[in-house]
C-alpha cells in the first residue's frame, strides 16, 4: 500500500503517468484506446437475431440441457448434472407432474337454515340406520 501526500502522488508512485493522473479517469481512459473504441463500434453495428418461439423446441432444449450436463460432469459439479438430467426427463415427459393437493373449497353457506337443518337430520338418520344395521348382524 502506498502512502502519499495526495491522490496524484499515490497514482505516480503506483506507476501511473501524470497524464492519467491529471485526467483522473478510469473508464474514459479506455475510450481513448483505439482497439476498445473499434470493438464498441463493432458491437453497436452487429445485430443479434432475436430468438423466436419456433427456435425453442423440446428437442433443442433437451440438447442444451445435455450440453450443460456434460459440462457439469467435466467440471465435477454433480448437483448441476443431476439438475440438468431431471430437467431433460421432465421435458421428455418421463415424470408425471403431481397435481396440486388443494381441494375445491366448499360452497359458501347461503343462509337457508331450514335446508341446513333438513340435511343434518338426514345425515343423523342415515348414521343411526347404519349403526343399528351393523349391530343387528
Amino acid at each position: 500500500m502506498v502512502r502519499a501526500a495526495d491522490a496524484a502522488a499515490a497514482y505516480r508512485s503506483a506507476g501511473y503517468d501524470s497524464k492519467r493522473v491529471a485526467a483522473k479517469t478510469g473508464a474514459s481512459r479506455l475510450l481513448r484506446n483505439a482497439a476498445v473504441t473499434a470493438r464498441i463500434a463493432e458491437l453497436r453495428t452487429t445485430s443479434v437475431a432475436p430468438i423466436t418461439i419456433a427456435d425453442v423446441t423440446t428437442t433443442n432444449t433437451i440438447n442444451e440441457f445435455e450440453q450443460a450436463r456434460q459440462l457439469a460432469i467435466e467440471k465435477g459439479q454433480a448437483s448441476a448434472a443431476v439438475t440438468a438430467t431431471m430437467a431433460k426427463a421432465k421435458l421428455a415427459g418421463l415424470f408425471a407432474e403431481k397435481p396440486e393437493g388443494k381441494a375445491a373449497p366448499p360452497p359458501k353457506f347461503d343462509g337457508n337454515y331450514a335446508e341446513a337443518a333438513r340435511r343434518i337430520t338426514l345425515l343423523l338418520r342415515l348414521a343411526a340406520n347404519q349403526t343399528s344395521e351393523g349391530q343387528k348382524s
